[in-house]
């Protein structure tokens, strides 16, 4: 998946700033921006998992090193344990 939008990893509201002027996490949406702009097979998401499952075509949801879960992303959103557990519905 190319990075087309900024939208994506919601930094349109930065366009004009510079990187290194940009607040902490909107670096760390940045790096994120910059790696799937390489087109990668795997990410690995500690944190965010609304932008992880708004990315991903399949996901895979860890626990304590074990496969929890796994599906596509739409499953994966619907799926009642990833949304209270992850997404904090």
């Amino acid at each position: 998946m190319a990075v087309q939008d900024d939208d994506v990893v919601g930094l349109s509201v930065h366009r004009a700033t510079v990187a290194k002027n940009l607040p902490y996490g909107a670096q760390r949406h940045l790096k994120i921006a910059r790696f799937l702009a390489g087109e990668p097979s795997l990410l690995l998401v500690e944190q965010n998992a609304h932008m992880a499952l708004s990315i991903a075509h399949r996901g895979y949801v860890l626990e304590t090193g074990t496969v929890a879960l796994t599906g596509a992303e739409a499953d994966l959103a619907d799926n009642e344990q990833m949304r209270s557990a992850y997404l904090g519905e």
